[in-house]
């Protein structure tokens, strides 16, 4: 039987990491969440300028990144603190619990992978890049809400298969040396 292609384990992630979107979001703030776009990430993806990344790592290694636009960052603020003119920080600090939050429940839809959240980062500016695993074609998901516009774009590849070619990589470069 052939071995899974690594980006099979984002396609397995893609249910858990909707759903937990769609949980944190009415759960936390009160919005319905409602996916708009499912899609495999290529170059023309356009960042939101405030961004925060999340790695797991467990039975899959993956990356959570969750995009927001000002507007959409502006209404969640105005929701949970009265407070629609938010300073850096603020933002900052909400778009990383989100990305933690979401982290925390896409991990615990998948508990037989045993995922461990790493500590979310924030990425500032339309421009950033963000590393995902190797081989695990990332997915974009686009939710739409009354508040506007959330992008997450995700990656996971299963842990034995990432090293099984790690490892075959250092030997096919060991041979050629």
């Amino acid at each position: 039987m052939d071995a899974e292609p690594p980006h099979e384990m984002t396609t397995q992630m893609e249910s858990p990491v909707v759903q937990a979107v769609k949980d944190i979001f009415e759960m936390m703030f009160g919005y319905e969440l409602e996916l708009s776009e499912s899609r495999l990430n290529t170059t023309d993806f356009a960042f939101s300028t405030t961004n925060a990344v999340i790695s797991l790592n467990g039975g899959a290694i993956g990356v959570i990144c969750i995009s927001l636009p000002e507007v959409t960052i502006q209404g969640i603020l105005q929701t949970t603190l009265g407070d629609s003119s938010p300073d850096l920080e603020a933002a900052n600090d909400l778009t990383r619990e989100i990305a933690n939050m979401i982290g925390g429940a896409a991990k615990s839809k998948v508990s037989h992978l045993k995922l461990k959240l790493g500590l979310p980062f924030t990425l500032r500016g339309a421009d950033v890049q963000v590393s995902y695993p190797s081989g695990s074609c990332p997915r974009v998901l686009t939710f739409n809400s009354s508040i506007g516009t959330i992008d997450v774009v995700f990656g996971f590849v299963d842990k034995l298969l990432s090293l099984s070619s790690r490892k075959s990589q250092l030997q096919t470069a060991a041979a050629s040396a």
